[in-house]
């Protein structure tokens, strides 16, 4: 801890050191300190900048070390860890350098600018400029915060807005499309209210691009993505969204958007099609105007939907759960199974809960109240008169329910027919009288209750359909739920609940869906097999590779993570907080690695440790066998190991693979020193450290190969085996594939 109290007191912030002690902050960990961690702390912001500073010149001064003596940091190496941690000036240079601030991230960045405004101001005083950009700016950051975007920079009458960071959402991309909507229709309220006033009215630009970038210690972003945002925001017209077709492959179906053709942006090789972001689409899933590829795997669960709908027809209401990770085809299953009710009369209802709108009371209910009875452009007298008609239909007095329910469903009432009721009383009787409606609704026609993603559902709206759960065995009502494992219902379990778990795709079944996708090509057999090892069974994951590797071709394809799952893939990484580091370090030494690999490689204590990997365990991130010291890890899906090895700034990918290297040597030359007769027991040579890819890289950097003896070893040859990976073949053009039985 000296050398930290003494690394500030010749920064001149002494007053820090007891803090930094407190929270055991020592020159170990010092490089690895962010703008949020000094916050945290309590350092102002003048003085964060000031230490970002200080701790980058550290970082340069160790990256550009003489390395040090082989004896001697072999000795470092075999050193037992120890309650009190190394300095970082003691350790090896190629794991100095990788404390270096930053990351790779995938985000999406969004400016917002202001058209005209120097004419503008200079109509106006200074003092009403400023009042005036001040309330548009205002409101602009509260619709950025509230979609959950980090504003990076204030650029005079400019926003540059980040999504994704410092923490990564599923739907960054969305998020921030919907983030430019609000934008745009606050300040449409901000030039109301300046109009009475008789101010000018302000027009605002939006662009908004997605990519990989860097990010630095100190929050700033590298790459070509703010640029292409800010070439994009500039070719918006005044008052209008515009965005990439990257941003649109990402949100397609979420939102009604105008192509703009192609444009040739300054400082980018290769045109750009922009759309232009017209409104929210009303539509409850990502990719709803795709192409389905044919369901493959899910029969068994198909069969026991329509066995449970066949009992709801006859009066014994149903209620099923389809519980699955991200990807394993939840939503799909619905969409399978709505059009084999097609000769049945029922009526179809569909609930969506929405990340983004987990603190709106019944929000599922209100955006389908607003599909079936019309939004704002159809008058309210007309809404209110369509409710009416339907609960008569269903011998429900709309005298007593309307009141009650067109609130729910965003349709005005008159002021002489608002329910005047303490909030509790009128919550109450709110929610008695939707669950009356879903009862008397199915006694009418058999019905299907769709609900998806429950585990974003807010709380009024679980406490809804606690009622409909317990009391949905009196009618012909088919309750189906999707929801992530973790989700836990808060009804009890009735005879007339089930629940579908759904698994991942085995190898012939990911081998079928493949050969679907693929059927205009005729696909090697090493290639199928890739695609199975790094998807995991999971069928988004399998239908995103398998287009990202037809359209890339099996050279450029196979070894990068599809565009479309960098968002999720990240959230999930972001969401494991301190133990995301120990998965980075876990995906540089492979897709398995052992408990003791893993702590001499990261230099941790056993505790800690331990902790980590058990959240990334129930994390669903890795599997485990065995109990600490003896346990071995693996990653359960490819993919999420990618995401975490790519988080990692390159020059910090190749310290830690060079850093797993030595120990994998110097556990072997341990070896062969204890057995002189085994001196064949390795012979262990660097790879070039060529790559293509990052995914190439990462095998190259910790590429050796490994000779072992039939003698045991410490390690068994089956975690330290890497393979030149063998030549793979490129995609040629189109040929009939003969399994797929078409063209």
């Amino acid at each position: 801890m000296q050398q930290i109290a003494d690394w500030l007191e010749k920064l001149g912030m002494s007053e820090y050191a007891q803090r930094f002690a407190e929270n055991r902050i020592d020159f170990s960990i010092l490089c690895e300190l962010t703008d949020q961690d000094l916050k945290e702390l309590g350092v102002v912001l003048g003085d964060r900048r000031k230490m970002l500073r200080a701790i980058a010149d550290i970082n340069a001064v160790e990256k550009n070390a003489p390395a040090a003596p082989a004896e001697a940091t072999a000795a470092l190496r075999r050193t037992p860890v120890t309650s009190e941690a190394i300095p970082t000036a003691t350790l090896p240079p190629a794991w100095a350098a990788a404390q270096i601030g930053g990351e790779r991230r995938y985000l999406t960045v969004m400016f917002c600018d202001l058209v005209g405004s120097t004419g503008i101001s200079a109509q106006l005083d200074a003092e009403e400029w400023r009042d005036l950009v001040g309330a548009y700016l205002d409101a602009a950051c509260a619709a950025v915060t509230e979609m959950g975007g980090h504003v990076a920079k204030k650029l005079g009458d400019g926003l540059m807005v980040l999504f994704g960071y410092p923490v990564a959402q599923e739907n960054d991309a969305e998020r921030a499309a919907r983030a430019a909507l609000s934008i745009q229709r606050a300040l449409a309220e901000v030039n109301r209210k300046n109009a009475d006033a008789g101010k000018p009215a302000l027009n605002a630009r939006v662009g908004i691009e997605t990519g990989p970038v860097v990010v630095d210690a100190a929050g700033e972003i590298y790459g070509d993505v703010p640029n292409i945002a800010a070439r994009v925001q500039a070719l918006a017209e005044p008052g209008t969204v515009a965005m990439t077709a990257r941003v649109q492959h990402q949100v397609a179906g979420l939102f009604v958007v105008e192509e703009r053709g192609s444009h040739e942006l300054k400082g980018v090789p290769e045109p750009v099609t922009l759309y232009r972001l017209i409104r929210a689409s009303g539509g409850g899933r990502r990719g709803g105007q795709r192409h389905l590829t044919p369901l493959v795997g899910r029969e068994e669960e198909i069969a026991m939907l329509m066995r449970r709908w066949e009992r709801a027809q006859q009066g014994n209401g149903q209620l099923v759960m389809i519980v699955g990770e991200p990807g394993l085809g939840k939503s799909r299953l619905i969409e399978e199974f709505h059009p084999r009710l097609r000769e049945v009369p029922h009526t179809w209802v569909e609930w969506s809960c929405s990340q983004l709108l987990q603190n709106s009371p019944l929000h599922p209910i209100a955006d389908w109240g607003r599909q079936r009875f019309g939004g704002a452009d159809i008058p309210a007298e007309q809404r209110l008169a369509d409710l009416e008609n339907t609960l008569a239909l269903v011998k429900l007095d709309p005298a007593a329910n309307a009141p009650l329910l067109a609130p729910l469903l965003d349709i005005p009432l008159p002021q002489d027919r608002a329910a005047t009721l303490d909030p509790e009383v009128l919550r109450r009787r709110q929610l008695t009288a939707l669950t009356n409606w879903v009862m008397a609704g199915a006694r009418t026609q058999p019905a299907v209750l769709a609900l998806e993603d429950l585990h974003w559902a807010d709380p009024t709206t679980l406490d809804l359909l606690r009622g409909i759960a317990e009391r949905g065995a009196l009618a012909p009502l088919f309750v189906l739920i999707t929801a992530r494992p973790e989700f836990r219902p808060p009804w009890g379990v009735r005879s007339h609940h089930s629940a579908i778990s759904l698994a991942p795709l085995d190898r012939s079944q990911v081998c079928q869906m493949v050969g679907e996708l693929a059927a205009r090509y005729a696909l090697p057999k090493e290639v199928v097999d890739g695609v199975t090892e790094r998807t995991g069974g999971v069928p988004l994951f399998v239908e995103e590779v398998t287009r990202l590797l037809l359209e890339r071709g099996a050279h450029g394809g196979m070894e990068a993570i599809p565009p479309t799952l960098q968002q999720s893939l990240m959230a999930r990484l972001d969401r494991l907080g301190r133990a995301r580091e120990v998965a980075q370090m876990g995906a540089v030494i492979g897709r398995g690695f052992s408990y003791g690999l893993l702590r001499d490689v990261t230099g941790t204590e056993d505790a800690p440790l331990q902790a980590a990997l058990e959240k990334l365990a129930e994390a669903d991130i890795v599997l485990v066998q065995g109990i600490p010291p003896d346990s071995d890890y693996r990653f359960k899906h490819a993919l999420i190991q990618d995401a975490a090895h790519e988080n990692l700034l390159k020059s910090r990918r190749q310290a830690l693979h060079q850093r797993v290297a030595e120990i994998l040597r110097d556990r072997f030359a341990d070896t062969a020193a204890a057995e002189p007769r085994s001196s064949r027991i390795i012979s262990l040579r660097p790879a070039s450290t060529t790559s293509r890819s990052n995914g190439g890289e990462r095998r190259a950097t910790g590429r050796f190969v490994v000779r072992l003896s039939r003698r045991r070893s410490p390690i068994s040859a089956r975690r330290l085996k890497w393979r030149t990976a063998r030549p793979r073949r490129k995609l040629g053009k189109p040929r009939p594939n003969p399994h797929s039985g078409r063209e």
